[in-house]
C-alpha cells in the first residue's frame, strides 16, 4: 500500500497529507509492524524532498510528519521557524493554523501572535463558519495557548453539521475538532458520526475503501478517525 501512495497522489499537498494519514495509522499500531524499513525511508524522503518549503501548508504537514510521527529531525537546510513567522498572514485563519502548528511541533520556535491574529481566530468561531475554518481556528488557539470558548465551538460545530449533513470532509474536521476540546466536553454528537461516515466509503478492487472525493478526502477521514480514537482511548473504526 505504501508504494502505491507515491504513484497515486500527484499533488504535493495531497501526497503529504496522505502520507501523514498513513503515518498516524502506523504510529497507532506500531510503525515497525506496518512499514518496512524501506518504506520508512521512502516516507521520510518524501517529506525531505518538499524542502525548501514555499508555502506554510507544505511546511506544516512535513514538520508534523517528520518530527511527530516519523521521529526524525527537520534538516537545517531551511530556517522553518523564520519561514513561518515571515510568511504568516494574520488575517487568514488557515495561515495562522499552519504557522502555529509549525511553531508548536518544532518546540524551540517562538511565534509571536499579533492582536490582529488573535482577533482573526476568535471571530472565526461562530455559527455560519464552515467546518474546516472552525477546526483551523480552534487548533491554532490550542497551539498558541489561547483560551478556547468551548461553548461557542460546540454551537458553531452543530450549526456547520446541520448545514452540510452529507459532507464527508466536514465530518472529518468535526472529529478532529473534538480532539482539541477538553476531555470532559460532551462530543457524543461527533463520535456518533464515525460509523456513519466510515459506512459511506466505496470499495475499490475488493481490497480498499475510498471516499467520494478521492485520496485527499480519504486521507482526512483516516487521519481524523485515528486521531479521535486515540484521544478517546478507543479502538479505531478503520483497521
Amino acid at each position: 500500500f505504501a508504494r502505491h501512495v507515491f504513484k497515486m497522489a500527484a499533488a504535493r499537498g495531497a501526497c503529504l497529507l496522505l502520507l501523514l494519514s498513513f503515518a498516524i495509522f502506523a504510529d497507532a499500531v506500531s510503525l515497525s509492524n506496518v512499514l518496512s524499513l524501506e518504506d520508512q525511508v521512502r516516507f521520510k524522503q518524501t517529506f525531505y524532498d518538499a524542502m525548501p518549503f514555499k508555502d506554510l501548508e507544505t511546511a506544516g504537514y512535513s514538520v508534523l510528519g517528520l518530527k511527530h510521527y516519523m521521529k526524525a529531525e527537520v534538516p537545517p537546510t531551511q530556517d522553518v521557524c523564520r519561514f513561518a513567522n515571515e510568511n504568516v498572514d494574520s488575517s487568514n485563519v488557515e495561515s495562522m493554523f499552519f504557522a502555529s502548528l509549525i511553531s508548536y511541533i518544532l518546540g524551540n520556535c517562538k511565534f509571536t501572535v499579533s492582536d490582529e491574529g488573535k482577533t482573526t481566530l476568535s471571530e472565526a468561531i461562530k455559527e455560519g463558519t464552515d467546518m474546516p475554518t472552525l477546526y483551523y481556528a480552534v487548533a491554532a488557539q490550542k497551539y498558541l495557548g489561547i483560551q478556547v470558548n468551548t461553548g461557542e465551538v460546540i454551537k458553531a460545530v452543530k450549526a456547520a453539521i446541520n448545514s452540510d449533513e452529507d459532507s464527508i470532509s466536514g465530518a472529518a474536521y468535526a472529529m478532529l475538532m473534538a480532539t482539541r476540546l477538553p476531555k470532559d466536553t460532551d462530543v457524543s454528537f461527533i463520535t456518533e458520526m464515525i460509523e456513519d461516515t466510515v459506512a459511506q466509503a466505496d470499495e475499490v478492487d475488493n481490497k480498499y475503501l475510498q471516499f467520494e472525493g478521492g485520496l485527499l478526502v480519504t486521507a482526512k477521514v483516516v487521519y481524523a478517525t485515528y486521531a479521535l480514537s486515540e484521544f478517546l482511548g478507543k479502538a479505531p473504526a478503520i483497521t
